[in-house]
């Protein structure tokens, strides 16, 4: 008898997220005050708030 095992699934790490149009051109001037990609600031903004917030260790 041959038995398969179920496919493992990697964790998914790409996200499609709408914001606000006023959070998107606060983020806009953010990224662009910081010298950083869009993708870059939301990354930065939200590991420092959840840094904050307990939900991730500082490094």
């Amino acid at each position: 008898m041959i038995t398969f095992m179920a496919r493992q699934k990697k964790p998914t790490t790409n996200r499609t997220t709408r914001y606000l149009n006023e959070i998107v051109e606060a983020l806009d001037k953010y990224a662009e005050d910081q010298m950083i990609s869009s993708n870059a600031a939301v990354n930065k903004l939200l590991k420092d708030r959840l840094t904050e917030l307990g939900y991730m260790q500082q490094n």
